[in-house]
């Protein structure tokens, strides 16, 4: 026997209870992960009924797109078939963190856990992720013209590089699997209130009022002085009465009458005087 043999054997056990070790570290259980988080009950509930969990714990990497218990009460109703869809297309088979997607230059079609299970069709298990440019990131079916319907809220927990939850903002459902669930369209645009004049422009306005009311006032043109007497509108004026027919009536023609009458009685007295004296 060659005395080698054993350490050989010791040698590869060992090597073994490593690796098992290093994967039972590594072993991802996700019901144990989400175990104190209340506001994903729904959730978990969901990953235990349907049995996806342990899909999920299969891997050594995920990213699980994690939905609340008010977003995910739009698919309770739902079949059984549709809601394993559905919650699978929410593990995503790589790892995602909020550093990495701030990485994405535009868009990235990742795959999901729904695309392993062999019944997906055409794009239906891929999802689009797509950074915008203000840096808010949404995400979507990969179907063509589906649309981004959710959009990342906030990064619930992280274990490097093996299991990312982050939390969305409304299921993603792919064009085939069901009906999809569009975000409520944004509220009607309110034009902002007209501003009020400032206090500067107010002081700015009264200053003008003030210095308009310093200023003396035109004189009317062509003002008569107070002194003279304003003279009387023509229209007011007498107008000249109509001539009479016998113009010897008025007193300019009377007096001048009595007085030729005198001179004629004055030279016939002095005739009558000069007869007497020859008679």
């Amino acid at each position: 026997m060659n005395p080698k043999t054993p350490f050989s054997l010791l040698a590869l056990v060992a090597l073994v209870f490593v690796f098992s070790s290093s994967s039972s570290v590594n072993a991802l259980n996700i019901l144990q992960q989400l175990k104190g988080y209340d506001n994903y009950g729904a959730f978990v509930d969901l990953l235990n009924q349907t049995k996806l969990y342990q899909k999920i714990n299969e891997r050594n990497t995920v990213t699980i797109l994690a939905l609340t218990n008010a977003t995910i009460a739009s698919i309770q109703g739902r079949s059984d078939d549709e809601k394993v869809a559905i919650i699978s297309s929410h593990v995503l088979l790589d790892y995602f963190d909020k550093i990495k997607l701030n990485k994405i230059s535009k868009s990235v079609a990742i795959t999901t856990l729904y695309q392993s299970s062999g019944v997906a069709n055409d794009e239906q298990g891929f999802v689009n992720i797509t950074r915008l440019s203000s840096g808010e990131i949404l995400f979507g079916s990969a179907m063509k013209k589906a649309p981004l319907v959710a959009r990342l809220e906030k990064e619930v927990f992280t274990k490097p590089y093996n299991l990312s939850v982050l939390q969305v903002s409304l299921p993603i459902i792919a064009p085939g699997i069901g009906e999809a669930i569009l975000p409520p369209p944004p509220p009607p645009f309110t034009p902002p209130p007209s501003e009020s004049p400032n206090n500067d422009d107010e002081e700015e306005e009264s200053g003008e009022e003030e210095e308009s009311s310093d200023s003396p006032a035109e004189a009317p043109a062509d003002s008569p002085e107070s002194g003279s007497p304003a003279p009387s509108p023509v229209a007011d004026a007498d107008a000249p009465g109509p001539a009479t027919e016998n113009e010897e009536d008025t007193p300019a023609d009377t007096t001048s009458g009595s007085g030729a009458s005198r001179v004629l009685v004055g030279a016939a007295t002095a005739v009558m005087a000069l007869v007497f004296n020859f008679l």
